[in-house]
């Protein structure tokens, strides 16, 4: 019995009608309106303790990128507590810096942290530099969106049109936090030096940069009062014209000045291309759209493609913007489809409740009760800050097995008082309060499962919060409903007590065969009580042969997603020129544009963030809508060969969308020691074992060695002899050839860089750098009288790992889970002989296997523990609460096999399903048990207590399980978008809930008979040894 006080509310809203249908009407309308404005996204918001440092530096080679810029920074941010592990990329001309802290550590604080370690070693980096720019990590800020714009303009017009008119109209939409630009070139100006010219005049690179920066600006002087009136003073010397520039006079030796414009010449252009973006064969320009946390993507979707129709007519004549990708449409159909099985299953539920109630008034309460408690749970989620996202909702998908259960059991109860003759209010009470306990009970042992999982740790503790915390606010307004609304309903419904004739019509062809399902229960429950030793022996044969099935299932992080969407990534030889790139890649590119299945192709030239330079690009394939085209999946292993039949390029192909985890490819592993040439051996071991594996493609390192290199190296006696300095060479060097920012040129409310740099009509051949005029007092001498020249290679990148010098090896998995196939390159790898300094450490989808399953597993152990507790709490027996965690283990029976037939890898959707079983699979016990005790303290001896507590409890397990099985079948087809993310958990339940019911009615029986022997057994032995 539960206690009083309960029961008396509980029978408050059973005799009060209209008060208990006006709560559950406010909790339906307060849940619609949090329904409603609700944020919608992807993937929850997860916060990983990650800070990045980038740096500019313009004309440096990764070697000078590492000593000058990567060194200097690691050093500094060590020193910043909570560190885990630092990588740094040295690019041309840019460094990343990766600090990866301990997952307890505050991000926003470790960022202020590492800024201001930063800032005390500022002085040590060159002085060409860019000051470095520290962020905090943020995995929700990728595109959701990519828009491509074309048109007929030159480049720098077009990019100002866009930035102008699009991205700035663009960044107002509330939401959007940033509009980034891909591709196009800036407006430039070039003011191209004369080095024959410079040295007539005895003019250094240095000289014309200071003089445009003096002889072209405006400054606000201050103001004159005169009279009454106040005047601002200003002086206007900036250019207006472009040509105006040429008339800035550089001031000569002897009271003589020069013109600029007889010095060099001014072209007004672009910047320097050092990439490019095309859509449909068009040069584009690219537009990532990144939302704010907590918005609603498909919401502000929908005002982006209301503000570009709105732009499109204001836009100059031949421009064309398209949207190119907009992962809202996905997200949008995977919540959609979350509803849709939603209502298939509680459709399906209503189904089975009428086949066995035959009564369609009862499917009626089924059908108000369940979208009750889920439209209620919309409120928390609200209150929370919660957003739509693929774990939320599918928490709410999930519990609808579970939230039906509740209801069922006090259903059943109810309808069995009534056809015990009790009146409808009286069966309501009487009914509710016998089961209350069981209700109770079960409910507990949900909650408590996902506790643990609300407090885990590491990226799958963020990724699966909304989850627990979803199907904890459901369970809980699962309980509500259970307690009030469906005692109420069932306090007014009356109906016959025998069906109708036309619900035995509808229900015929499946009384029979249950009515013969029952009998044969009876008997096979009667023949496990008589052999107990046997049924237990069976369950533990069973059990032990399905280990033997674990091997061979496979193991992922995330399920890969077939979003329509492929990507290749190209890399061709470090010393390709941009030109040759665009050569190749546009072969590659018109090849895919025939394709049947490809819609369009969006290329991008020139890479990005670590994997910049010439010699890279990406190009991003948008696959047709038709539902007969083949996956994503199949054309990508199709690409694969036509890809690796092109000498001298390196190319990857990924065809799936992950919902979470690590950039990069799935299997990567990083060796870091001191020595490059020993790294290099080591490594191209490990990519033979990994290239001699099953299904394992794409399989490359981030080590680059061939970048032709035209070495200056200064001589220190002539230099010293001279008086002169490498600072000196260098600066002319780099005046010459990366170029010197002079000014800034005003025109229209923009500003654009005035850039000093060498005429190209005279850096068409290397030899000429030798005569470069360097200057030497008020005279100029040639570079090569201070320095030796010659050519050589250096490394296009360099990967640092905790302040050691490292090689990344990664590859792809294709028609294999990852798990799987990083357990037999590991086994081998292990086998490598490593000198001392060197290590291997682990990166990508398999670092968050290894890191994240640890998590849940030791989520699953509490769930263990505190359900195992709260079951011996309930019941007041330490032993009956062991008996019915028995069936936990034993649920594998169910769940291996599952995974096994349908080829579902362990993942992290997989393992959350198993925690959810702990609640699940005990509940069937906790009601067996729970009766069978009760039935016991009346008198009854255990043998036939059990018996009977299977027999009565036999038609709200069955009815139960099959409705959670059924309303979980929907998603465990994983139909769809988002379907591959869905299954896996439903898969689980399912495997899992058969085996739990199973279990409860023929494996705990015996076990309670054996207990009963042992107490019996032991009572009797006892009082024989006191006598």
């Amino acid at each position: 019995m539960l206690g009083g006080g309960i029961m008396k509310l509980i029978q408050i809203f059973i005799n009060r009608p209209v008060f208990t249908s006006v709560t559950v009407l406010i909790a339906v309308v307060l849940g619609l309106y949090s329904y409603a404005n609700l944020g919608v996204a992807l993937v929850p918001e997860v916060d990983i303790p990650v800070v990045t440092v980038s740096t500019t530096y313009r004309g440096a080679g990764p070697s000078e990128i590492e000593l000058l810029v990567s060194k200097p920074i690691e050093d500094a941010v060590a020193q910043v507590e909570g560190v885990k592990r630092i990588l740094s990329y040295s690019l041309e001309g840019v460094s990343f810096v990766v600090i990866e802290f301990e997952y307890d550590v505050n991000v926003s604080d470790a960022t202020v942290s590492v800024s201001n370690k930063i800032k005390t070693i500022s002085a040590l980096l060159p002085e060409d530099a860019e000051d470095p720019v520290t962020e905090k990590f943020d995995i929700n800020a990728f595109p959701f969106m990519t828009i491509a714009v074309t048109s007929n303009l030159p480049s720098q017009y077009a990019y100002d049109v866009v930035e102008d008119k699009i991205q700035r109209r663009l960044t107002q939409i509330e939401g959007l936090a940033r509009v980034e630009i891909l591709g196009g070139l800036k407006r430039e100006i070039h003011v191209y030096l004369d080095p024959i010219k410079l040295y007539q005049y005895r003019v250094s690179p240095q000289k014309v940069a200071e003089a445009i920066q003096m002889g072209s600006r405006n400054d606000p002087s201050g103001h004159i009062v005169q009279g009454r009136k106040e005047f601002s003073v200003r002086v206007l010397g900036e250019a207006q014209k472009v040509v105006e520039l040429e008339n800035i006079y550089i001031s000569l030796k002897g009271a003589i000045a020069v013109r600029l414009g007889d010095l060099s010449r001014i072209l007004d252009t672009t910047e320097e291309r050092r990439g490019y973006a095309k859509y449909g064969g068009k040069d584009a320009i690219l537009l990532d759209c990144i939302s704010r946390p907590g918005s609603n993507v498909v919401d502000l979707s929908s005002r982006i493609r209301q503000t570009l129709d709105e732009l499109r007519s204001s836009l100059p004549e031949g421009f064309d913007i398209t949207i190119t990708d907009d992962i809202s449409s996905f997200v949008k159909e995977a919540i959609h489809n979350v509803f849709r099985d939603m209502v298939v299953g509680i459709f399906l539920t209503g189904l089975v409740l009428f086949l066995f109630f035959q009564r369609l008034s009862l499917t009626v309460v089924v059908g108000i009760v369940m979208p009750t408690a889920v439209v209620s749970t919309f409120i928390p989620m609200f209150m929370t800050h919660m957003t739509m996202n693929m774990m939320s909702t599918l928490g709410i998908a999930i519990s609808i097995g579970i939230l039906v259960n509740n209801s069922i059991l006090v259903l059943e109860n109810i309808s069995r008082y009534k056809d015990l003759g009790f009146s409808s209010l009286d069966a309501a009470e009487k009914g509710t309060e016998e089961i209350a306990l069981s209700v109770f009970s079960t409910t507990a042992t949900n909650l408590g499962v996902f506790i643990p999982v609300i407090f885990m740790k590491g990226i799958a503790g963020q990724f699966l919060k909304d989850f627990a915390i979803t199907i904890v606010f459901s369970t809980l307004f699962s309980l509500w409903v259970a307690m009030t609304l469906t005692p109420m309903v069932m306090a007014q419904v009356h109906y016959e007590k025998a069906p109708s004739s036309l619900e035995r019509k509808m229900t015929s062809w499946w009384i029979g065969p249950y009515n013969r399902f029952e009998a044969g229960h009876r008997s096979f429950v009667k023949g496990t009580l008589q052999y107990p030793y046997v049924t237990i022996s069976f369950f533990i044969c069973l059990f032990l042969f399905c280990l033997f099935l674990i091997p061979r299932l496979g193991v992922e992080f995330i399920p890969k997603v077939d979003r329509g969407v492929m990507e290749i990534t190209l890399e061709l030889p470090s010393d390709a020129s941009l030109t040759y790139t665009e050569k190749i890649t546009g072969e590659v590119e018109r090849y895919l544009r025939f394709l049947p299945s490809v819609e369009a192709v969006e290329v991008a030239v020139g890479g990005s963030g670590s994997e910049t330079g010439v010699n890279r690009s990406r190009l991003r394939v948008l696959l047709t809508d038709d539902p007969h085209r083949p996956s994503s999946f199949m054309l990508a292993e199709q690409l694969r060969g036509y890809l690796n039949s092109i000498p001298d390029v390196r190319s990857s192909i990924s065809a799936s969308v992950s919902g979470g985890g690590s950039p990069g490819k799935p299997i990567q592993i990083i060796v870091s020691g001191e020595s490059i040439e020993t790294l290099n051996i080591i490594a191209f071991q490990v990519v033979d074992i990994m290239k001699e594996t099953s299904n394992v493609v794409d399989v490359d390192t981030n080590w680059r060695l061939g970048r032709a290199e035209y070495r200056i190296s200064p001589v220190s006696w002539r230099l010293g002899y001279l008086g002169l300095t490498t600072e000196a060479v260098v600066d002319t060097v780099r005046n010459y050839i990366t170029g010197t920012k002079a000014g800034i040129f005003r025109e229209e409310g923009k500003e654009y860089d005035i850039l000093t740099i060498l005429d190209p009509l005279h850096a068409d051949a290397i030899a000429k750098i030798q005569d470069f005029p360097l200057p030497f007092r008020e005279e100029f001498i040639p570079l090569s009288s201070v320095v030796d020249l010659s050519y050589g290679t250096g490394p296009t990148s360099i990967l640092r790992s905790d302040r050691n010098r490292a090689i990344t090896i990664s590859a792809n998995v294709n028609n294999r889970s990852v798990g799987d196939a990083f357990a037999k390159i590991q086994k081998r790898v292990q086998d490598i002989s490593l000198p001392q300094g060197y290590k291997f450490s682990f990166a990508g989808e398999v670092e968050d296997i290894k890191e994240n399953f640890a998590y849940l597993y030791s989520a699953f152990a509490m769930s263990v523990i505190l359900t195992f507790l709260m079951i011996a709490a309930i019941l007041e027996s330490y032993l009956f609460a062991l008996i019915i965690m028995i069936t936990l283990p034993l649920s594998a029976i169910g769940v291996i096999p599952i995974l096994f037939i349908t080829r579902t890898a362990v993942s992290l959707y997989g393992l959350l399903g198993m925690i959810m079983l702990v609640g699940l699979v005990v509940n069937n016990a906790i009601i067996i048990i729970d009766y069978g005790e009760k039935r016991r303290k009346e008198g009854i001896e255990p043998f036939k207590a059990i018996q009977e507590a299977c027999a009565v409890r036999l038609r709200p397990i069955v009815m139960a399980d099959l409705t959670s099985i059924i309303a979980m079948l929907p998603l465990a087809l994983g139909l769809g978008e988002g379907g591959p993310y869905r299954a896996p958990m439903a898969i689980v339940s399912i495997g899992g809930l058969v085996a739990g019911g199973t279990l409860a009615l023929f494996a705990v029986p015996p076990i309670y008979i054996l207990s009963w022997r042992f107490r019996y057994w032991f009572h009797e032995r006892r009082t024989s040894t006191s006598v």
